[in-house]
């Protein structure tokens, strides 16, 4: 009876007349909402039960039953739900996305797509394409409100709800699983648009249209590079209909432009090198368009072109141009795709990156600040905060044979390394990447200076309160510390609420911790006691005091090692035990025989 309850839901009329009158309105009705909860419990039943090759083996009987029987009466209900929109009806965003959800999962489903396949022209160029067009409030929002736009386009619950996102997946579905039927027609479906699209006059252009085109081809861009048939033919694709619209007046075709060279950048070029040439010199026009969608994805593009052979010939010579439009870009919104972009480059050329890395890392470090300041509810900023550290920590590494350069990176890298660590783990989800610039900043330069000194109490200080599963990155940062200055080491000290503690006392109190904690993996154990390790080697006869507990603390672990399965932990404490033997031989074996 449920099953048909939710068939009745699903196809019940729902006259104009007696609908409310607003969009926001509709959409908040009960009866949408009520074809809406209809859909999504077909569509999880199907995911669940339909394919009976995918089912466990304690439901196989039933999703056998399901596929033959259930799942092809509910194929009605949806087609007639997606029929509403082309009929001149309204219909729920919502409820067109899962109806297009539950097509998909028939498209793969022989019994089901036996059914669909004398309707597949509606539902592809009826349902999937108009779907896959901007709409008019797409366009206004674009063209009024960019910022929103950017973060609607790459907002990661798009999938959960957009219906052009799960038209492009049915699509993409129908390709794979029934290309033998509908690749070659939908193909030429979508090119005949592109020809008439520049055969029309300027006036009479169909520009969404063309960019819906355009989004159905870059969606199959997988499929179409792998198969040489097509793969010959995208070049001129690229050539006749994409390059045009770079300096194209309709601001949206533009930025399709430069989504399709982030699609297709792997195409063979078959001239002399002139296409890429020029395709890299439309893409770098955009980056300054006077369109922030236009820039973002002009900014994304540039990362694909610049792995192409070839390209770095006309990159070099402006790559500092490049720099400052990348900077201006993050300036203006927080979007971590165009800060990922960015790294690339720089990983890409990195010894060009040389003579920019003090820049680069202050603009970046600035960058994170803003990103960061921009609250916990702004998602995107968050995201590019953590790609800009992780941007900042690409430029240590391409500079590191330069450790000159980290004098001049560090008045911008400590405060912010110590932004992280301190405050209590407000900064959680950035600490892996600060503690990553931290072990640089503390490895390469000759010396350590007072200011990244304040990095010590704060590492102990985390670790004791809230950063516990981070042992395995502070221990390199601590032993640079420590052998880099062992004298400073050993006489400093930080005040806490509950008096002053030896800079060497913490590092004594994080192994005994780690050690004697059961939560602690025999891996993160092996690390705490490589500290024991660093204080012995680098503290040559002032640390006479600390060895009963360096026995006391390995000693204990040992005996907890004797039967252990893999050596490794063993191992590590007789390391321990052999430098405190080379520290002071007699004091240890003394030590040894108490």
């Amino acid at each position: 009876p449920w099953f048909e309850i939710l068939k009745r839901v699903l196809s019940k009329p729902l006259p104009e007349a007696d609908q409310p009158v607003t969009k926001e309105e509709r959409n908040a009705w009960p009866w949408w909402k009520a074809k809406k909860w209809a859909a999504q419990i077909m569509t999880r039943l199907f995911s669940r039960y339909g394919i009976p090759s995918y089912a466990e083996e304690e439901i196989k009987e039933f999703a056998v039953y399901f596929s033959q029987n259930v799942a092809p009466q509910f194929l009605g209900p949806v087609c007639e739900t997606l029929n509403l929109r082309p009929s001149g009806q309204f219909c729920t965003d919502r409820l067109v996305h899962l109806c297009l959800n539950f097509v998909d999962l028939a498209v793969e489903l022989a019994p089901t797509y036996k059914l669909l396949k004398p309707h597949m022209d509606f539902l592809l160029y009826k349902v999937c394409f108009p779907c896959m067009c901007l709409t008019q409030d797409d366009i206004e929002e674009f063209e009024n409100d960019p910022h929103e736009f950017v973060h609607k386009q790459n907002s990661p619950l798009a999938d959960f709800y957009d219906p052009r996102m799960s038209a492009i997946t049915l699509v993409q579905s129908v390709v794979k699983h029934r290309g033998k039927d509908n690749m070659q027609p939908f193909l030429a479906f979508l090119t005949e648009i592109l020809q008439r699209y520049n055969s029309t006059e300027e006036a009479n252009k169909n520009h969404v249209e063309k960019d819906g085109a355009l989004l159905a081809f870059g969606s199959l861009s997988d499929t179409l590079l792998a198969k040489k048939k097509f793969a010959s033919e995208l070049e001129g694709l690229m050539v006749s209909s994409v390059f045009p619209d770079f300096n194209s007046p309709v601001a949206f075709l533009r930025c399709r432009a430069c989504w399709m060279v982030q699609r297709f950048s792997e195409i063979p070029w078959s001239d002399d090198g002139s296409h890429l040439r020029n395709l890299i010199q439309l893409v770098l026009q955009r980056l300054s368009d006077p369109a922030l969608p236009v820039q973002i994805e002009a900014s994304k593009a540039l990362r694909f072109l610049i792995e192409v052979d070839g390209a770095d010939v006309t990159l070099l010579p402006v790559l500092p141009q490049i720099l400052n439009e990348y900077f201006r870009i993050m300036n203006e919104i927080g979007n971590d795709e165009v800060v990922a972009a960015l790294q690339v480059i720089i990983d890409t050329f990195g010894e060009q990156i040389t003579p920019h890395a003090v820049a680069l890392v202050t603009q970046l470090s600035t960058a994170f600040k803003n990103y960061v300041d921009a609250g916990e509810d702004d998602d995107d900023a968050a995201m590019a905060a953590a790609q800009c550290l992780e941007c900042i920590n690409t430029v240590l590494k391409g500079t590191c044979e330069h450790p000159e350069l980290y004098t001049n990176m560090e008045p911008c890298l400590v405060p912010l390394v110590l932004q992280i660590l301190g405050n209590d783990g407000e900064y959680l989800e950035y600490m892996e990447f600060a503690l990553d610039t931290l072990t640089f900043i503390t490895y390469f330069p000759l010396k350590i200076s007072e200011q990244l000194w304040e990095a010590f109490p704060l590492l102990y200080k985390a670790f004791d309160g809230w950063a516990f599963d981070y042992l395995m990155l502070m221990t390199p940062p601590i032993n640079n510390l420590i052998s880099k200055d062992p004298q400073h080491f050993l006489t400093a000290t930080a005040a806490f609420p509950e008096g002053n503690a030896k800079y060497v006392d913490m590092v004594f109190s994080i192994v005994s911790k780690t050690v004697n904690e059961d939560r602690s993996s025999e891996s993160e154990q092996r690390k705490a006691l490589s500290l024991y390790l660093s204080v012995l080697h680098n503290c040559t006869g002032q640390v006479d005091s600390y060895l009963p507990t360096i026995n006391d603390v390995v000693l204990a672990k040992l005996g907890q090692q004797v039967n252990a399965e893999t050596p490794m932990t063993r191992h590590s404490i007789f390391q321990v035990l052999g430098s405190a033997l080379y520290y002071n031989p007699q004091l240890e074996l003394a030590e040894l025989e108490k």
